[in-house]
């Protein structure tokens, strides 16, 4: 039972299979790492939907930041709403 559960697991997306990078995404990443905020912005995006890249919020942050350090507003308020508002606490 224990190697059917893990065998489950194995195949899906999460858990130790990584996508490839789309033709679009390799061209986004290229861009992004030249410091162009645009790009960088877009790039966060795509890794957010999952679209041409694996899902992975920590690096669509990533992007973000970089991003809105360079002034980029789509960015800031992509942060923005990312993060839950701090209520008093």
């Amino acid at each position: 039972m224990l190697k059917k559960i893990m065998s489950v697991l194995r195949s899906a997306p999460f858990f130790g299979k990584e996508q490839t990078e789309s033709p679009e995404v390799q061209e986004l990443r290229a861009a992004a790492e030249r410091g162009v905020a645009e790009a960088q912005y877009n790039l966060g995006v795509a890794y957010i939907k999952g679209d041409g890249v694996a899902r992975h919020y920590g690096e669509a942050v990533k992007w973000y930041r970089l991003a809105a350090q360079q002034g980029f507003e789509k960015a800031k308020t992509a942060l923005n709403d990312f993060y839950p508002p701090l209520r008093g606490y």
